[in-house]
């Protein structure tokens, strides 16, 4: 605002007329902004209990599981023969149903996924068990077929 100015001129009259007013203006009283604090929430679940060191839900879902095992397996037998795979085309089945199953069916967290989870578990592992103890004839797999030594003197190869 420049000196002389209409600006200042209306300025300075309403200064002027502000100080010459009888009513006597209290200076406003300001206090300081509320700053709020955004309470972190700590996640409290359910209290899961176990079962000899199992959680629970794992342990109901594997005997849910071995429950209808058998009832499946029977449904899918037609189409488990075709399988070459001999003594484990039941559980190579079985893994590819609860496979399929989780994938397109149980695709939410919950008891159904976990007992399908659980059921691939148990079928890998029976397949392993087959395949450690010779029922399918991998060579490199079977501990009962033994391989011939060789003398590796003078030639580590």
């Amino acid at each position: 605002m420049k000196k002389g100015s209409a600006e200042a001129k209306r300025w300075g009259a309403k200064m002027k007329r502000l100080r010459n007013s009888t009513t006597k203006y209290k200076p406003k009283k300001t206090m300081a902004k509320k700053r709020y604090v955004k309470k972190s929430k700590k996640r409290t679940g359910k209290k899961s209990f176990s079962i000899m060191g199992i959680s629970g839900s794992k342990a109901i879902s594997a005997m849910a599981y071995g429950g209808f095992r058998e009832k499946t397996s029977a449904m899918i037998a037609p189409y488990t023969r075709m399988i070459p795979l001999g003594s484990i085309s039941d559980e190579v089945g079985m893994l590819a149903l609860s496979v399929a199953a989780k994938k397109y069916f149980f695709k939410k967290a919950g008891l159904g996924r976990d007992i399908i989870k659980q059921g691939q578990t148990i079928e890998l592992a029976r397949i392993g068990e087959a395949l450690m103890n010779g029922e399918v004839k991998i060579p490199f797999l079977n501990s009962s077929v033994t391989t011939p030594t060789t003398s590796t003197a003078g030639n580590i190869f």
